[in-house]
């Protein structure tokens, strides 16, 4: 069977693998591909060659654990005889965004909401890389950027500055499960009178992206 998610794959070969092989996959997948699955969701695929099915579970990005695909086992040919392991980007299941920007004072500040998709359950800034774009402007931010709000605030923050960008920016999770806001605030001159800009968000292997009309203010909000 031919995954339909795009990917590297790992291939095992046996013509003998019982319930036991996901004990050991959910195992290898903690302590060998932990670095891996935890910056980018994916699947793993099991053969059931007696049934002549094959087994299809979404590995959790947060955590490495196995979740059974709906509709799962599937038909198979004859003798399926492989175990696979892909990751691949997965797309935030919505995405939505408000840009502002101010150019006489060359600043720009953006509201983002954003939902995971089925094969992420949480997301942790501190431990994963963030990409911002905005325009042509693109900020990448390596992981171990974000660090943990203040008190009583909950989320997690960024201050510093980007390819000489000055930039602040808050994720913090809403009261709708697996939604999350994002705020930015920077100083940057963007052309003026541009009516569609592209806005995007790419938090380890999950991502987003609208095309939206800015909005050209004299002051750009502070907060969320």
């Amino acid at each position: 069977m031919r995954s339909p998610h795009a990917a590297s794959k790992w291939y095992f070969r046996s013509r003998a693998l019982r319930a036991t092989v996901l004990a050991a996959l959910a195992l290898f997948v903690g302590l060998v591909w932990s670095p891996l699955w935890a910056q980018t969701p994916g699947f793993a695929y099991v053969v059931n060659d007696e049934s002549n099915t094959v087994s299809a579970y979404i590995i959790n990005a947060t955590r490495g654990a196995l979740t059974p695909v709906s509709g799962s086992p599937f038909a198979a040919g004859t003798g399926p005889a492989s175990v696979a392991l892909t990751f691949s980007s997965a797309p935030f299941s919505k995405f939505a965004a408000t840009l502002y920007l101010a150019p006489k004072l060359s600043a720009f500040a953006a509201n983002e909401t954003f939902t995971l998709g089925t094969s992420s359950t949480s997301i942790t800034p501190p431990t994963q890389a963030v990409t911002l774009t905005i325009g042509a402007l693109t900020l990448k931010l390596p992981a171990g950027s974000f660090v943990p709000d203040d008190l009583p605030r909950k989320g997690y923050v960024y201050r510093g500055t980007v390819n000489g960008v000055n930039l602040f920016i808050s994720i913090s999770s809403t009261s709708t499960p697996r939604t999350y806001q994002l705020f930015a605030i920077g100083e940057y001159e963007f052309p003026r009178g541009v009516s569609t800009m592209p806005v995007g968000l790419t938090i380890g292997g999950t991502s987003g992206s609208v095309n939206l009309t800015p909005h050209y203010v004299t002051l750009v909000p502070t907060s969320q």
